[in-house]
């Protein structure tokens, strides 16, 4: 080996090409850790291949990723196995080496954004690698331009939304062209036209032959793209397998612990092979019963609409009443919410629903009390409100999770009586009982989000405000399921809003759908009435469910449509007839 690290080490893939990455029983422990968060791990990816890395949260995928980009800790941890990237040993290149054949896209853009400005960000690899700065200026303008974001290149970071800083991360690491892109749950924070479009690019990047390995739980918006799967379970890798019209990859969903995407549910249920689209699942279902109707079993599986409206309650008290409100983060500038004015009622489930920079975390910081409005009345009438932040780790301050769980009981003076019994079943139902002792930022994001929802449980509030809380529909409907079941451990009496971008995890949970765009309430009504409004849905470009699509199509109504997607999730709502179907569409 040289002291660059350069060291050779060719192998070719089953193909018989050479692989872009081989993995060769990979192992690792956490510093102070005895069990390994990744044991005997071995796989290759070949040049132009897009992997999807699927399993429950806490499997070991934001690990296996770091792993191979070379950015765990070494100090104090147990390392085992090699990485090779274009036939190149990663233990002992250099960070530039590393650099230009590998880059990581981290679930939190802020984790890895170090300037002030668009352009300096997307140059400051290049800058490292001491590139002349015509070259760096050519490599940035065409990364900026991959990724929509060429006429925001002097913009200040700190503008950013969530989804448009991902962007930002990924045409950084564009500019560096390396052979092999990691992205850590990439969808997370965008709404279904950016996570188009970034799946757009990816497929465009796989084409000119860049290897791609994702990590995602959005499986139905990877699906359609990917051509291989690989399942990871309590850090081992229990499926390696290529995403064939066989339907052994969804099997290996299931044996993973995963959901597995409504569509493959709905063709199931039709007696049909996996499918990954729409288009697929219509025309294997047309090829199978081409003489009748195939929909039957469909219609059974789905509560009969008219008992589910003779079940509707009384109407409730209202908690949080707004009348015109408007708010703009400095005098003088472009309100970010104009004239908004609803009102949510004691046992609610709503869901707020809107593309990125339409205004649902501020409208979501208003009603916690962090902001006041520029114009309009705010009444509240719930107390005590939390709220659960689209990072959750900005909440977790505590050295331990029991100490996080007792933190917000403490600081409200909220009695004792019950406490103890309370946060053992929170931790109980969240999968955090393991975990009591650990410090909270030892988590991964997805149980970081969970214990920053049972923080929240823990001061008994009548209002739950949770911001984007879906890290995937797997960690999404899990933590909904606990919170808005039968035995849910959100009392009845208690209202939930939650900010979300996927439509189907909203339609599932929610009994009431608030939609913003541009700062405006534009729908306010029921997820079959949003859901069927396919005009708006194309305008604000939101992705319709495609199991919703597929229900619409063989002929169910909007409300039966609406009950398959809810009772997928074995949880089910019987009031949408109860609410108000006013529509208020701003000019």
């Amino acid at each position: 080996m040289s002291g660059s690290g350069q060291e050779r080490a060719t192998a070719a893939s089953p193909s018989g090409t050479v692989a872009v990455l081989e993995v060769r029983r990979l192992g690792y422990a956490y510093p102070g850790r005895s069990q390994p968060a990744l044991a005997d791990i071995s796989f290759e990816l070949s040049a132009g291949s897009l992997t999807l890395l699927a399993g429950p949260t806490g499997s070991g995928k934001s690990t296996l990723l770091r792993g191979i980009a070379g950015l765990l800790p070494r100090t104090g941890a147990v390392l085992q196995g090699e990485v090779v990237i274009d036939g190149w040993r990663m233990e002992a290149a250099s960070p530039a080496e590393r650099a230009r054949r590998v880059g990581l896209v981290l679930q939190s853009p802020d984790d890895q954004i170090c300037c002030t400005t668009v352009a300096a960000e997307a140059a400051f690899g290049l800058a490292n690698l001491q590139l002349e700065p015509d070259q760096i200026a050519s490599r940035v303008q065409q990364a900026l331009e991959q990724v929509g974001l060429a006429e925001r290149s002097q913009q200040a970071i700190h503008c950013l939304s969530g989804g448009l800083k991902q962007r930002l991360v990924l045409a950084s690491i564009l500019a560096m062209e390396p052979s092999l892109i990691l992205l850590d749950e990439p969808l997370s924070q965008l709404d279904a036209a950016a996570a188009d479009e970034l799946l757009s690019l990816l497929d465009a990047l796989r084409r000119r032959g860049v290897a791609i390995l994702i990590a995602e739980h959005r499986l139905d918006e990877v699906l359609p793209l990917a051509d291989r799967l690989l399942t990871l379970d309590r850090g081992r890798l229990v499926a390696d397998l290529p995403i064939a019209d066989d339907g052994h990859w969804a099997n290996a969903l299931e044996a993973s612990g995963l959901t597995v995407p409504s569509l493959v549910a709905l063709a199931r249920q039709l007696g049909l092979p996996p499918c990954r689209d729409v288009p697929g699942l219509m025309a294997s279902l047309h090829s199978k019963h081409s003489a009748e109707p195939s929909y039957p079993t469909l219609l059974s599986a789905t509560a009969p609409p008219a008992e589910a409206e003779s079940a509707a309650p009384a109407v409730q008290q209202w908690v949080v009443s707004l009348r015109e409100v408007s708010f703009a983060y400095t005098r003088g500038s472009p309100p970010v919410l104009e004239g908004i004015s609803l009102s949510l009622r004691a046992g609610e489930r709503v869901a707020l629903v809107g593309p990125n920079g339409s205004g649902k975390s501020t409208l979501l910081s208003l009603l916690a009390g962090q902001r006041r409005p520029s114009r309009g009345m705010l009444e509240c009438a719930a107390a005590p409100v939390a709220m659960v932040l689209q990072n959750p780790d900005l909440g977790l301050i505590c050295s331990t999770v029991a100490a996080e769980l007792r933190l917000g009981p403490r600081l409200c003076g909220t009695g004792s009586t019950g406490l103890d019994g309370l946060i053992d079943e929170m931790a109980r139902r969240l999968m955090l009982a393991d975990h009591l002792a650990e410090p909270p930022h030892a988590l991964s994001q997805g149980q970081r989000l969970r214990l920053a929802v049972a923080a929240a449980l823990a001061v008994q509030p009548a209002l739950l405000l949770l911001d984007e809380p879906t890290l995937g529909q797997e960690a999404a409907c899990l933590m909904l399921t606990c919170l808005c079941g039968t035995e849910g451990l959100l009392p009845a009496s208690a209202t939930l809003l939650f900010a979300t971008h996927d439509l189907e995890v909203a339609a599932r949970f929610a009994d009431r759908m608030l939609v913003l765009h541009q700062g405006r309430l534009v729908a306010d009504c029921t997820p079959a009435c949003l859901l069927d409004d396919a005009a708006l849905l194309r305008a604000l470009r939101l992705r319709v469910p495609g199991a919703w699509q597929v229900c619409r199509q063989l002929g169910l109504t909007p409300e039966r449509a609406a009950g398959w997607l809810r009772a997928h999730t074995g949880y089910f709502f019987c009031r949408e007839q109860a609410l108000p179907s006013r529509r208020e569409v701003c000019r």
